[in-house]
């Protein structure tokens, strides 16, 4: 398929500030708190994952994956430990998955 394509298109991975940048804002956009705490860890995984990433890391879409992933370890949270209120979207240490790319 690549011979029969005139040009090729490169799209440079984003780095892990971007990548946290990215989440972050998700985060906002969907009305999830996301504490000091939460963040920093966040971007810890993320430069670590753009550090390490494989030649088919999937830039944004790995973190909308991994967002995804965080989300509903929170929503099972909620249930769990019956959050009320603010709780109910403020993420936690406990939501954050491990990086699989």
């Amino acid at each position: 398929m690549a011979s029969r394509i005139a040009y090729k298109i490169e799209f440079p991975d984003y780095n892990g500030e971007e990548l946290h940048q990215i989440f972050l804002s998700m985060c906002q956009g969907d009305g999830w708190i996301c504490p000091p705490d939460v963040s920093a860890r966040l971007q810890a995984v993320l430069m670590a994952a753009y550090q390490n990433r494989g030649r088919n890391f999937g830039n944004g879409r790995s973190v909308r994956n991994f967002y995804e992933k965080m989300v509903n370890r929170l929503k099972s949270r909620m249930v769990r430990d019956n959050l009320i209120g603010e709780a109910m979207r403020r993420f936690a240490l406990a939501d954050i998955p491990d990086w699989e790319d």
